[in-house]
Order: structure tokens, then sequence, then C-alpha cells
């Protein structure tokens, strides 16, 4: 800032305007505030319940629920994007020690093809090139893209 006329010191630093400051401050803080801001007061939790989820699959059911409770308005959507956000985050992180049901197939994991069956007893219990166990033996699933003997093989295993 400038220095004022008549003064060595600028309007910020001159002793002799201290009192018109002091004044303009005050002034400054209540025309800014002309309205009190009001206390955010947090919408009350719809009643919405999730359901149990105790398999991987309970999630997709969960995740429609959450769908229609938006759909129909019983349940605010910024809460519904949140559980919609830690369900699919849940779904996506579900490991192979989570209950699974013998009927369920784990993620990243399926059914063993035939194919693969034949190759694994004909060659003492190895697992065809690309295919491993998936968990434990029982019950038995694999990970890796299907495995198929070539032609050759297949006729050389058929005579």
């Amino acid at each position: 800032m400038a220095a004022l006329k008549g003064s060595g010191r600028c309007w910020a630093h001159d002793p002799g305007v201290a009192a018109a400051r002091t004044a303009a401050r005050a002034a400054g803080n209540t025309n800014r505030r002309s309205q009190p801001e009001a206390p955010f007061v947090a919408p009350p939790p719809a009643p919405f319940a999730l359901g149990p989820i105790e398999r991987r699959g309970d999630v997709a059911v969960a995740l429609l629920r959450v769908a229609h409770a938006i759909a129909d308005g019983s349940l605010d959507p910024k809460r519904g994007r949140l559980l919609t956000e830690a369900l699919r985050s849940s779904h996506a992180a579900w490991d192979s020690t989570t209950l699974v049901s013998d009927e369920e197939i784990p993620a990243g994991a399926r059914e063993p093809t035939q194919d693969e069956l034949e190759f694994m007893t004909a060659h003492g219990g190895r697992f065809p090139p690309g295919v491993q166990l998936y968990g434990k033996w029982r019950p038995f699933w694999v990970t890796g893209e299907p495995w198929s003997p070539d032609i050759g093989e297949r006729k050389s295993r058929l005579t």
C-alpha cells in the first residue's frame, strides 16, 4: 500500500487511523454475514435394511434391494449411492476364505472341463497347461482358460 499524505505510513500501519481501521473491520464482518448460516441437520436415516449377506450371491440381491428402494423413494439417493459403492467393493473383494456353499462357484474359479479331468487322470493328477487348482481339493475348482487337447493328441489317445 502507498503511504498516506502527510504520513510516512500506509493506511494499515498508521496509528492516526487506527480507530477508522477498527470500525471498517467491524463493518466488513457485519456486511459479509448479512444472514446467519443455518447449522447442518442431517436427515434421519430411512427405514431400510439390506438383509443378511452371508454369501457372495447375497451381494447382488442387496444391490437390487438398494436400486428398488431408490426408485420407489424409500431410500435417499445419496445413502443409496454409498451403499451401492460399498456393496460393489465387497463383491469385488470377496475372498475364497469367506463362506461359500458347495453349489456356489468362488469368484475367479470355474468347474473343470471333461477334457481337463481326463488329462489329470492320464497324467497322475497333474493339471493341464494353464489350469491351476483353486483353493482346496474339496470342492474342486480350477482357474485359467478352459483347456482342450490338440487334434493330434486326441487321435493318439483314441487309438
